[in-house]
């Protein structure tokens, strides 16, 4: 990741354009904010939350286990998903960097966005 610059490089673009692609499918922004929201859960438990079946899930986790916004840790047969908030805070620190020329805030009519470290 790169650090806050008032340019707008590459790599920022493609990190920012990777998490959008993730975040406008519904399924797995509900995944995020779900294991965001209760901590960590088995397949089955998301597969209830989102009333679909296990290959579906499956097939998202492993999208969003790929893009590095989500980890599983092993407890005896089942592997439980977690949301990692690191490399998806640091990629929308930087974009709000460049957007601010560095200053971490963005404000426009009234609203004022902060970004606070994760």
């Amino acid at each position: 990741m790169s650090k806050p610059t008032s340019e707008l490089s590459d790599e920022l673009v493609d990190d920012v354009v990777c998490y959008c692609k993730l975040l406008a499918d519904p399924t797995r922004l509900r995944i995020m904010l779900i294991l965001g929201f209760q901590g960590d859960l088995h397949v089955s438990g998301l597969c209830q939350q989102l009333n679909l079946n296990q290959p579906a899930v499956s097939h998202h986790l492993s999208i969003l286990k790929n893009a590095g916004v989500i980890d599983l840790r092993r407890e005896g047969k089942h592997n439980y998903y977690v949301f990692v908030r690191e490399p998806f805070c640091k990629v929308i620190k930087n974009l709000i960097g460049v957007v601010s020329d560095g200053k971490n805030s963005i404000s426009h009519d009234g609203l004022v966005l902060r970004f606070k470290e994760c």
